[in-house]
């Protein structure tokens, strides 16, 4: 039986240039050491592009507008706390192929560019290499939904 859930939502930004995609090295706090998106957290009376925004420019010192983000799906995630709640995490994915500025290490995330052809999914969250690869497909017809429940271990499956 389940026990209480938390639900939250959360965005994550994926800057794109070519063949090239920028990820951050989480360097503290949860899934710290694992590349990622830049994101986090929709704060109370946010939207959520507004919270894609802020905390793109947070992690990595890149802005963009709300015009310029591609929204691409959501993701639910289902991820027991031991000894608490299990988690019920709605994450809004965005890609960016527009921003100003250049990227920066932040104390949360250090930028990293890579070819879109090899990806460090050894070093992602277990569920990146089942929806990654659909929302770097250059059409903007890909909408991902998928729901994935991530295990203690780190290993995720799909609903």
């Amino acid at each position: 039986m389940l026990q209480t859930t938390a639900r939250t939502s959360f965005t994550l930004v994926f800057p794109i240039t070519g063949e090239q995609i920028l990820l951050g090295l989480k360097r503290r706090g949860f899934g710290q050491d694992l590349m990622n998106g830049f994101g986090g957290k929709v704060e109370d009376g946010e939207s959520i592009e507004d919270a894609a925004i802020r905390e793109l420019e947070e992690e990595c010192g890149i802005r963009t507008t709300v015009s310029e983000l591609e929204p691409r799906g959501r993701l639910t995630i289902v991820r027991p706390i031991h000894a608490g709640p299990t988690v019920f995490a709605k994450i809004f994915l965005f890609t960016c192929r527009t921003w100003s500025g250049h990227p920066v290490e932040s104390d949360e995330m250090q930028p990293v560019w890579f070819d879109t052809h090899c990806l460090p999914f050894k070093q992602m969250w277990p569920d990146a290499p089942l929806y990654l690869p659909h929302l770097l497909k250059d059409t903007q017809d890909t909408c991902i939904t998928g729901k994935f429940h991530q295990e203690q271990n780190r290993k995720a499956h799909v609903d």
